[in-house]
């Protein structure tokens, strides 16, 4: 039993490394807009799809697949920004009628990779796929670079926000857009780039998870779910504590498999959820946003 636990804690601080990437992407956009930003799904799905056709149809090294999926989803992010969310502010939607237009937009989104795609699998092949043993606990070289990987990124963006210009701009956005307007920063410019960041971000994570699995045209909701679940338990604007909270998603996901059966995973999720908002409605790390 105490082998089978520290390989699901194994498992589940890989998981929650990715949650957390998954995370940070849905959080800079939310925490810096208030844009509950449900089509960020498809952001997950075009980079899983963009990395399939330039790696596997296109049969280019797995690097410009990666570099693929960044681009389509930046583009697709600030497509979304400007062609859809935009517009509705401009015309003085609220936040309900904006949230129904993203969820709309990712219904949309969805049957349209099932007609184009069809809704077979399509795996993403390229990297050098080895197991790890340390003792009886075991992992793959895969999930050891998204580990990596997810930690590097998060580490690199929030070193960008915290000393940068740009970066410090979003954050003044996020914290009062009506003050940072009057100090001359254009909210409507930083929300684009905030959705460039947080879409790019999100593709990173879209092509690890396709890496690990497969991209196919519901991708994107089993993506979705963490990455808003993190940023309402870690804290709406704190990188640390989507981190955190990540990987306290992972690892409750992962040990509870030692018990339950994995169909109890999205009830474990939203149990956390559930007592996050309930005990600490800001977030383990949260500002009073």
């Amino acid at each position: 039993m105490a082998t089978l636990l520290i390989q699901l804690s194994v498992n589940g601080i890989i998981w929650g490394a990715l949650y957390a990437l998954l995370g940070l992407s849905w959080n800079i956009i939310y925490s810096t807009t208030g844009i509950f930003h449900f089509a960020h799904a498809l952001i997950f799905l075009a980079a899983g799809y963009a990395a399939v056709l330039i790696t596997m149809n296109a049969g280019l090294p797995l690097a410009l697949g990666f570099i693929a999926a960044i681009i389509v989803a930046v583009v697709l992010g600030c497509a979304l920004e400007r062609g859809i969310y935009r517009p509705l502010r401009i015309l003085g939607a609220s936040q309900m009628v904006i949230f129904v237009a993203s969820l709309g937009t990712l219904i949309f989104g969805e049957a349209m990779a099932h007609i184009i795609f069809k809704p077979f699998p399509r795996r993403l092949t390229g990297f050098p796929v080895d197991t790890i043993n340390i003792g009886e606990i075991n992992f793959t070289t895969l999930r050891l670079a998204t580990l990596v990987i997810s930690y590097f990124v998060i580490f690199g963006v929030w070193q960008y926000l915290k000393r940068t210009k740009s970066g410090k701009a979003i954050r003044a956005v996020g914290s009062n857009p009506e003050m940072a307007e009057a100090l001359g920063i254009d909210k409507n410019k930083v929300f684009l780039f905030v959705f460039a960041l947080g879409s790019a971000v999100g593709a990173l994570a879209g092509v690890l998870y396709t890496l690990d699995s497969a991209a196919h045209p519901q991708m994107g909701m089993p993506l979705i779910f963490p990455a808003f679940i993190v940023t309402f338990v870690g804290g709406i604007g704190s990188i640390l504590g989507v981190t955190v909270a990540g990987l306290l998603l992972g690892l409750a996901e992962n040990i509870s498999l030692a018990w339950l059966d994995t169909d109890y995973m999205v009830m474990i999720s939203f149990a956390i959820l559930l007592a996050a908002i309930i005990l600490r409605p800001r977030g383990l790390l949260g500002s009073g946003r």
